[in-house]
Formats: C-alpha cells, structure tokens, sequence
C-alpha cells in the first residue's frame, strides 16, 4: 500500500498484514505508506512552509493538544489533500479496516517541536463523520519520543486496556486506527532536540471526494481564459510531471507541480488532452487520438490542443521525455 507521484499502489502481502493487524489491535501500521521520492520531497518543502502554534480543545474547552501548524495552502498540504483522495486508495482503506463507505479523507501537516512543549494528550476523536484516523510521518531525521498509544476507554463493564503502542521513525511509514466512542489515544511527549512532523487527519463517511475538493480552484492552465501567453512547445514526446501530484475528479483534472508551488485545475477538454498526450506519450499521436473524439476542424483542433500543451508543460503538469 503505497502514494507516490503515480497514485496509489497495493501490495496484497502488506495489505494482509495491515488488515489482520488492524482486526487485532484497531490499529496498523503501514511501512512505506509514502514512496521514498514523494517523501523526501515533502520534507524537503516542509522546511520553507509557513504556519503558526495552534491549540486543541475538547467540546467542553479542554486543552488536550497543542502543535506547530503548518499552512493548508502550503504545497505539502495540498498535495497530500489531493493524494489521500483517491478512490483506489479510499477503496483499499475500506477492505483494510472493514468500515464501509470511506468518501473522503481530511488532514492536516503539523510539528512538535520540543522546545516548545507541544503535546497530544489521551482523547477521541469520536466526531461527525470520522471512522478512521491515519498519521503519516514526515520527519527529516528520527525522533525521540512520539509514540502513539491507542486504548479502550475504562468503563463499569470493563477495564481499561491498552490495545496498541507504536513508534518508528522512517520517512513516509504511517499507522491508522478505528474511530470510535469507546477507544482514545494519545501521543508522548517528544524527547531530545529533533522534532516529529507528521501528516494527520481523517477518513470520512462524508463529504465525497469530489465535494471535498470543490474548493481548488485556481487559475486552469488550458483553459480559454487562462488569458497567459506561453510560448509553444517544440517537443513531441511529452510525459507526466515527474514533480506533479494529480487527482481526477468529475471530468477535471487538479494537479499541484512541486516545482511551481501552484494549483491548477483542468476543466474536461484540457484534461482530455492532457491524459491522451501522458497515455501516448506524443502530442502528435494524442492528436490522432482526439480528432476520433472531437468532431472539428484538424486545423483548429491541431492548433487548439499545442495551446493547451504550451500552458500544461508550462505549469509543470507535462514535461520532455
């Protein structure tokens, strides 16, 4: 089970494991859950991302948690709100853990830093529509400190249990666990001088993906009002970004290149032309393909499709191959 700049992969063997282990203890952990390219650039953005402390508190204004936020806008997040929404992914989550109906996953980046006491202390997060927790550990160097302890609430039926105590420190490893009104879990506190950076967050019953990332919408290279001027592209063998996260949904495409920083959001045609022009591998072959598709003029059509392709390898989301 692994996210990498391709999408998302599945190992049966680690998703047997995962899956058993999860029906034991309500939690796993994943190794490798992000590829070793994608994580280290992840951490590598990390270190120039803007963000600010931010406090935590319980429904009755209880401090249980405080962090280093790190901004929704920033490339990290964006990206990994973009992969952490794929349906195949949401789908193996689903048999992984037995919860049906997984639509969407919400996170955000944070840090602890020690020096600043920053903590997660024992609580639920037992809200709305969440059914499973996943952290994914982005930390440049290994830490002290920082695990994640999950138990079973003490009740007059039971006692309380400890039902699972994780810790590793490897870049792009992550763990989940169930959500649920009888269970809690907590972080230690971080020891010694390194800072533990992690992804975090939740899958959900609701919204769906689609809804949840409705709200990426910046300028849509391709698009007839983009309005830039590019200059066109002389190469015919094109690929996808090698530094582009992509998400389709609905018709569109939403990438972010790690390189300019930036969404982008391709309506259908131009994310039709960038899907031929990647599964080809040649813009002349993608026209090919798309004058079967589009019934218009080869001239119009031809030269349409080279605007499109200046403005996509312009934002990162075709490269030369």
């Amino acid at each position: 089970m692994q996210l990498g700049f391709s999408g998302f992969s599945v190992d049966d063997s680690i998703a047997n494991q995962v899956r058993a282990e999860f029906a034991l203890r309500r939690s796993a952990v994943i190794p490798n859950f992000l590829a070793p390219d994608l994580a280290t650039e992840l951490v590598k953005l990390l270190e120039t991302a803007s963000g600010a402390d931010r406090l935590y508190h319980t429904p009755d204004g209880k401090q249980f948690a405080s962090d280093f936020a790190f901004s929704p806008a920033s490339t990290p997040a964006v990206a990994l709100r973009l992969l952490m929404n794929d349906e195949s992914l949401l789908s193996a989550m689903e048999r992984a853990t037995g919860k049906r109906s997984l639509a969407s996953f919400a996170g955000h980046v944070c840090r602890h830093f020690p020096a600043r006491e920053h903590f997660l202390d024992w609580h639920s997060d037992c809200e709305g529509t969440r059914m499973v927790g996943m952290s994914v550990n982005l930390s440049a160097r290994p830490y002290e400190g920082g695990r994640f302890r999950l138990r079973r609430k003490q009740s007059e039926q039971r006692r309380q249990e400890l039902l699972a105590d994780i810790h590793y420190t490897e870049i792009g490893w992550a763990h989940i666990f169930e959500i649920d009104g009888d269970l809690e879990h907590c972080v230690t506190n971080i020891d010694g001088c390194e800072p533990r950076s992690a992804f975090a967050g939740w899958f959900r019953s609701t919204p769906d993906r689609a809804a949840f990332l409705g709200d990426l919408r910046p300028a849509e290279p391709g698009s007839a009002d983009s309005g830039k001027e590019v200059k066109k592209s002389s190469a015919d063998r094109l690929g996808r970004g090698r530094k582009a996260v992509f998400q389709e949904v609905d018709g569109e495409v939403i990438a972010i290149c790690f390189a300019r920083e930036n969404v982008a959001r391709l309506d259908p045609i131009a994310a039709d032309v960038w899907r031929h022009v990647v599964e080809c591998g040649s813009v002349a072959q993608a026209k090919g393909r798309l004058a079967v598709l589009y019934d218009v003029n080869r001239e119009v059509l031809d030269a349409d499709v080279d605007t499109v392709v200046a403005r996509l390898v312009d934002a990162g989301l075709l490269e030369p191959r």
